[in-house]
C-alpha cells in the first residue's frame, strides 16, 4: 500500500499493520456493541410470554408475536406457536413456567433430565423441572383399596392437596370407602423425593405442585380405566385444593372421559394449570370463609384473580362461563367453614406476607359442616352412578 504525504516521496505502509489496525477497530466496535447490548438487556422469556400472550392461552401465535427475531426461528417444532420452553432456550431468564405448552403443563413434561426444583422469579417460590414421578400401582406410596364381598365396585381416584397426602386427605378417601367405593390414592410429592409438607407448602409454587400431582394422577386414572377390579363405567375424580385443580385438568391427559361420571373439587386452588371447558359434571365445594393463601381477609379463593396467575379468570367467572356453555357446573358453599373441611375445627391462622403485613386465613370447619358436606356430596355422587 502506497500513501503520498505532503507531495513527498511515497510512503509504504506494510499491509500487516493495516490489518492489525483494522482488527483492533472492529474489535473495539464489537466491544462497544456488546456493552450497549448489556445496557439494554433483552427481557427474559417469562416477561416476553407475559407481554405477548394476549389471549392467555400460554403460547404465542403469529398474530401476537411482535419481536425482532423471525417467528419461525423461535417456533422450533413448527406447530404454529411459540411455547415458553422455546422462548427460554433463546432468551433465558428465570425458570418460571408460565408456559411450557398447555399440554406439557397439564399432562406432564416430556423432559428426560433429572427432577429438580428451579426458581420461578417470584420471591422464594420454586417450580419443578425435569422428569417427574409416574404412577405405579405397586409403589408403596400408591394405595389401592377394594371393599370386601363386592364385585366391580365404583371407584374414586383421589388427588391430594398442596402438602402431600395428609390425615385430612385420608379422611376424604375413607368417606368414599364407607359408601362402598374402591379408591386409588397416592402421594405425588413423596414419590418425587419431597417429604416435608410444611416446606413444600411454603416453597413450591401451585403450578409446581400441580404438575407433580397430575403426572401421577393421569396414570392412576388410566389404571382405573383398565382394571378388571372396578366398575369402569363408574369412575369419579376427587381432589382438594391443588389436587382440585389437577382433577379438573386431568381429562385433557387421558382418553375414556365418557366413563368419568363426575369431577369433585373441594377448596380448589385459584391458580395453576388452568380452567378448561368440561362436559363432565363438576361440583366445586367451598367454605364461605375460605381465603386460604390470600392477601386480604376478603380475598376468597373462588373470587381470586392474582397478578401471578397465568389464567386470569376467577373460579366464580369460570363457572358462569361453563354454565352459559351448557355444562353441568355448580359452585356450592358451606357456612362456618374455611379451607380443608377435614382439618379439624374452624381455626384462624395468621400469616405474614413479604410486605410485613399479616393476614388471617381460615382452615377447618365448625361442628356439623363435615356431615352436611358428606350428605350433599353423596347425594350428587349417587345421582351420577351409572346403573
Amino acid at each position: 500500500i502506497i500513501n503520498h504525504c505532503n507531495g513527498g516521496e511515497p510512503m509504504r505502509i506494510p499491509v500487516l499493520i493495516i490489518y492489525v489496525v483494522m482488527a483492533c477497530f472492529v474489535s473495539g466496535m464489537s466491544s462497544l456493541s456488546n456493552n450497549a447490548n448489556a445496557q439494554r438487556k433483552l427481557p427474559p422469556a417469562h416477561i416476553i410470554m407475559k407481554r405477548r400472550d394476549g389471549n392467555g392461552d400460554n403460547k404465542i401465535s403469529t398474530d401476537e408475536w411482535r419481536g425482532r427475531r423471525p417467528f419461525t426461528s423461535l417456533d422450533t417444532d413448527s406447530d404454529g406457536f411459540i411455547s415458553f420452553s422455546e422462548l427460554h432456550s433463546v432468551y433465558g431468564g428465570s425458570g418460571v413456567v408460565l408456559s411450557r405448552s398447555p399440554s406439557e403443563d397439564r399432562c406432564g413434561s416430556r423432559e428426560k433430565s433429572p427432577f429438580q426444583l428451579i426458581k420461578t422469579g417470584r420471591a422464594n417460590w420454586k417450580t419443578v423441572s425435569g422428569s417427574l414421578a409416574q404412577f405405579n400401582h405397586q409403589d408403596s406410596l400408591v394405595k389401592t383399596w377394594l371393599p370386601k364381598n363386592t364385585t366391580n365396585p365404583p371407584v374414586m381416584v383421589y388427588a391430594h392437596d398442596g402438602a402431600g397426602f395428609t390425615e385430612a386427605d385420608g379422611r376424604r378417601v375413607s368417606m368414599f370407602r364407607e359408601h362402598g367405593f374402591a379408591t386409588v390414592s397416592f402421594d405425588a410429592f413423596r414419590m418425587n423425593g419431597l417429604d416435608d409438607p410444611k416446606w413444600i407448602n411454603r416453597n413450591v409454587s401451585n403450578i409446581g405442585k400441580q404438575r407433580m400431582i397430575i403426572q401421577v394422577l393421569k396414570g392412576a386414572i388410566g389404571f382405573a380405566l383398565d382394571s378388571d377390579d372396578f366398575d369402569t363405567k363408574n369412575i369419579f375424580l376427587y381432589g382438594q385444593s391443588n389436587g382440585g385443580m389437577a382433577v379438573v385438568n386431568a381429562l385433557e391427559c387421558v382418553s375414556g372421559d365418557d366413563k368419568i361420571r363426575a369431577i369433585i373439587a373441594e377448596g380448589m386452588a385459584a391458580g395453576g394449570l388452568g380452567k378448561p371447558n368440561l362436559k363432565v359434571p363438576v361440583r366445586l365445594y367451598y367454605g364461605n370463609q375460605d381465603n386460604w393463601g390470600g392477601v386480604r381477609e376478603d380475598d376468597f379463593l373462588w373470587k381470586r384473580v392474582a397478578r401471578w396467575m397465568n389464567n386470569k379468570i376467577s373460579i366464580e367467572d369460570w363457572v358462569i362461563r361453563q354454565k352459559n356453555a351448557g355444562n353441568d357446573f355448580k359452585l356450592v358453599f358451606f357456612q362456618g367453614a374455611g379451607h380443608s373441611f377435614h382439618s379439624g375445627n374452624l381455626t384462624a391462622v395468621e400469616r405474614k406476607l413479604a410486605t410485613g403485613k399479616s393476614v388471617t386465613g381460615y382452615i377447618g370447619a365448625e361442628n356439623g359442616v363435615v356431615s352436611a358436606y358428606e350428605k350433599a356430596l353423596f347425594d350428587f355422587v349417587n345421582s351420577r352412578l351409572h346403573k
